[in-house]
């Protein structure tokens, strides 16, 4: 479980950061303790779940033989009243309603959106341009599917950085320093990243 404490967050951070974190944190550790093993991360024992079969186990007794838990930085950042802080059958009725909009009456209305949303992305950031970031535009355009055809939520020129930088902060260490990630997605002040829209 690495040292006292600190547990692995080191090496689980520096893949993080590099983007890395299945192929340099994750696999290593499966190879030598298989699919679920333990560790310990921002001084909480963990258990990481791998695989179809762990995570239908783990999914299938969530409350019953196990309890999930995030870091306190997502609390932090995210809320006492996300879903994330539910437990039991507060969890089950927010996940039931979360379901229901993915059922076939729910995409019966939603993909025509996504569709619609799909070609006004394409008409303003694709045609005419010589040269398009593939990576940069997909990234956007799900950000924009996910946040205007499912939340209902317009995105504004800016919000996909914002969000990236919570996200960032949703892992980083419980650290107030400013210009820490964790203090970045704090105070929502923009560092050093550019913003895709």
């Amino acid at each position: 479980m690495g040292l006292p404490w600190i547990g692995e967050t080191m090496e689980f951070y520096k893949a993080q950061r590099k983007n890395r974190l299945f192929e340099e944190f994750v696999q290593p550790r499966v190879a030598k303790y298989g699919k679920v093993f333990k560790t310990r991360l921002m001084g909480s024992p963990t258990v990481v779940v791998n695989g179809a079969e762990a995570n239908r186990f783990f999914l299938s007794n969530e409350f019953k033989l196990v309890i999930s838990s995030w870091p306190s930085t997502s609390v932090q950042l995210m809320g006492k009243d996300s879903i994330m802080e539910k437990q039991g059958e507060q969890h089950r009725c927010i996940r039931g309603l979360i379901a229901t909009s993915l059922s076939y009456a729910g995409l019966e209305a939603l993909v025509p959106k996504m569709c619609n949303t799909v070609q006004l992305h394409l008409d303003k950031k694709w045609h005419g341009q010589d040269k398009i970031s593939l990576y940069r535009s997909t990234k956007f355009l799900t950000f924009t599917i996910v946040f205007e055809c499912l939340l209902g939520i317009n995105v504004e020129p800016g919000v996909l950085g914002t969000f990236e930088r919570v996200l960032e902060g949703v892992f980083a260490l419980p650290v107030k320093f400013p210009g820490s990630s964790f203090s970045r997605a704090k105070t929502g002040k923009a560092g050093d990243r550019k913003d895709v829209s």
